[in-house]
């Protein structure tokens, strides 16, 4: 997926080594200095923390839901939760801070 497929304030799963895809909303796309890859940054509902990541750790949120929200984990369920009143627009993810 190409990084013109994606813009701020998107909700999509981000995943981070060690822990499972999660919920998160972009909140900037850029370019490393490093390497020159697109790198995206995301908050992670529910969690208060953010990460930069490469394009192949999002993916969109309705495009993988069936898949990543069957969980036990009740941080998780929380998370999709408030995730799911985002893409439903009942709220923001400036609304739940």
């Amino acid at each position: 997926m190409s990084s013109s497929q994606y813009y701020q304030d998107d909700l999509v799963w981000a995943k981070i080594k060690g822990c499972s895809w999660w919920p998160s909303v972009i909140s900037s796309i850029g370019k490393s200095k490093s390497n020159g890859e697109v790198q995206v940054t995301v908050n992670f509902i529910g969690d208060n923390s953010h990460a930069i990541l490469p394009l192949d750790k999002i993916v969109g949120y309705r495009d993988r839901y069936s898949e990543f929200s069957k969980t036990k984990k009740r941080s998780l369920l929380d998370a999709i939760e408030i995730a799911n009143r985002i893409a439903e627009g009942t709220t923001t993810y400036q609304g739940i801070e």
